[in-house]
């Protein structure tokens, strides 16, 4: 990995958290001792790296010198992409990173839901960079009533953004993140038992 221009390393590299848990006293100890980590919020991330963004010399025509979004919107996808990167090879720990969703459209007008993220290369890679992808929705019963749930497989008719590497999970799980931890970590697949409200059959999920 090479250093920048100035002598730093790159953020969140080895080099760069060697270099300053040396510069600050106690610091290592205190991260150690937390095996959770939770990040909140990627939308908000993903919006101040829009700012800085739009200052980079790749925001800018060549030629003209004028602002180039095209290219802010590249910086900012291989930024957040590298960042969550790694952030996914962090041993020893459970991180997990929260953001919003929007509904959006296809090309052929069909209704989805994607990440809350400025740019799109970060949002379409999101289900291959982390092990797992879980959105919690309002679903509705028979009757019409709403519940919280966790949607957590990849093949779901909501068209939520899910993905389940462990393949412990069922596709809808209680929203208790302290149970789905276990759960995940676990031998098995039924670790607890929730009867869980089943969804309308031909309603849209809230």
């Amino acid at each position: 990995m090479r250093q920048h221009a100035d002598g730093t390393w790159p953020e969140y590299s080895q080099p760069h958290y060697d270099f300053l848990t040396s510069q600050h006293e106690g610091l290592k100890a205190y991260l150690d001792q937390f095996e959770i980590h939770f990040w909140d919020s990627i939308s908000v991330a993903s919006r101040l790296c829009w700012k800085w963004a739009l200052g980079q010399p790749g925001s800018f025509s060549e030629k003209t010198g004028k602002q180039d979004t095209r290219g802010t919107y590249r910086i900012i996808g291989q930024d957040i992409v590298s960042w969550l990167t790694r952030v996914q090879h962090t041993k020893g720990k459970n991180i997990w990173v929260v953001g919003g969703l929007d509904e959006v459209k296809d090309e052929f007008s069909r209704p989805f839901w994607a990440p809350q993220i400025e740019g799109g290369k970060a949002g379409r890679e999101l289900l291959g960079i982390f092990d797992q992808v879980i959105s919690m929705v309002n679903m509705p019963t028979e009757d019409g009533k709403l519940y919280r749930a966790f949607v957590c497989h990849q093949d779901n008719p909501w068209k939520y953004p899910a993905k389940d590497r462990s393949g412990r999970l069922e596709l809808l799980e209680p929203p208790h993140l302290g149970k789905l931890m276990v759960k995940l970590n676990g031998p098995r697949k039924d670790l607890y038992t929730y009867e869980m409200p089943q969804p309308a059959a031909e309603s849209e999920a809230a």
